[in-house]
């Protein structure tokens, strides 16, 4: 008997240690960044065309476009688009003002009801000189 309530209080054990290590992803969400290509380069006077599509397991409720630079201090496009659905498209466009060479980074991040951003999807392109 007391045999048996050790190897009861062992398994016990192991399954509670073996659940502590068990990643649970709570409304998972998944951001899918058609355009700008990655590594891409634009001029100044293009049109950038900016192509995602977000999907999540739970409503959403802010999803925030912003095209900057690397070193963050020009933001050369930002828009945010209130939503409830559980999915959205993104189809957006901007007209390139940055006049030299750098490293831009397309950020869509996603917020829940409670204002917590819950995934953040990003891609490297870069201005050319004209």
């Amino acid at each position: 008997m007391i045999f048996s309530n050790i190897k009861n209080t062992t398994l016990l054990f192991v399954l509670i240690g073996l659940s502590s290590f068990t990643k649970i992803e709570q409304n998972p969400v998944t951001i899918n960044i058609q355009t700008p290509f990655e590594n891409s380069s634009v001029k100044m006077g293009d049109t950038v065309f900016i192509q995602a599509s977000i999907s999540s397991d739970a409503s959403l409720h802010d999803v925030s476009v912003k095209v900057k630079t690397a070193d963050n201090t020009i933001t050369a496009f930002t828009e945010n688009i209130h939503t409830h659905d559980n999915k959205i498209t993104i189809n957006k466009n901007y007209i390139q003002t940055i006049k030299y060479k750098t490293e831009l980074i397309l950020e869509i991040s996603c917020r829940d009801h409670s204002g917590n951003i819950i995934a953040t999807g990003t891609r490297k392109f870069y201005s050319d000189k004209k």
